[in-house]
């Protein structure tokens, strides 16, 4: 797995835009297309911060500590600052403009990045990184406050991210939202389905689940996790390939 994602921040490095004086510095072009971007779910700045990270404070990864790979860090953390709109909110290159599930999405990631990495022993990082690490993560986390949703998963993506905002930045407000949307109660039914009957988004209410019940101190909604998970081996073929016919 570190082999391969080595691989992958290695190539996104790359890249990246170097044109000094260009807005587009620090931003790693969309699939190639030379349109560089904001959205989380694809190759881009937003993607590439918190993965390159990992490997650079990884003892184990061969870009532990390198300092190439933490200035092509810091250029994309100055593009993706630069470029994200007042909302904080993230959008996808071709849809979802200034998404607060999109948004929700990337913390996933970012919250427990920079809950690691302020336990960080390097001096250079803290002092020059972390600030603009937690800036980035603190503008998104706000945006999602108050905000809105796109279907029932959402719900449960933007609930841990406003989970990782009060955690990381004591911003009661965010709990205090993420508690509403709790409120409503988890949309599984006794068999393990999720309200949309999809594995593709029963992936991210999992995950999402798991994740707010760790920064929340909340072990009840583990339930409906672990429930939707021991259904998904029903919902298998024989050749691997999931079910996408219940949806």
């Amino acid at each position: 797995v570190m082999k391969l994602q080595e691989k992958r921040i290695e190539q996104a490095a790359q890249e990246m835009i170097l044109n000094p004086g260009s807005l587009d510095h620090g931003g790693i072009p969309w699939y190639g297309l030379g349109k560089s971007h904001l959205s989380w779910h694809d190759t881009g700045s937003v993607n590439f911060i918190p993965r390159a990270l990992s490997l650079w404070n990884d003892p184990e990864s061969r870009f532990y500590r390198d300092d190439v790979l933490l200035e092509k860090i810091d250029f994309a953390l100055d593009f993706v600052l630069r470029r994200l709109p007042p909302s904080g909110l993230l959008s996808m290159i071709y849809c979802n403009f200034s998404s607060p599930p999109d948004t929700g999405f990337a913390m996933y990631v970012y919250g427990p990045t920079v809950e690691n990495l302020r336990r960080c022993d390097d001096d250079f990082f803290l002092k020059n990184i972390l600030p603009k690490l937690e800036q980035l993560t603190r503008r998104m986390g706000e945006g999602l406050i108050n905000a809105g949703i796109h279907t029932p998963n959402h719900r449960w993506s933007n609930v841990q991210g406003l989970a990782w905002t009060w955690r990381l930045f004591g911003i009661p407000e965010a709990r205090d939202f993420a508690e509403k949307w709790l409120a409503e109660g988890i949309d599984v039914t006794k068999d393990g389905e999720f309200m949309e009957r999809s594995l593709n988004y029963s992936n991210h209410s999992d995950r999402s689940l798991l994740s707010a019940a760790y920064v929340l101190e909340r072990p009840d909604l583990v339930a409906a996790a672990r429930k939707n998970l021991c259904l998904l081996p029903f919902l298998t073929h024989p050749d691997d390939t999931c079910v996408t016919d219940l949806s």
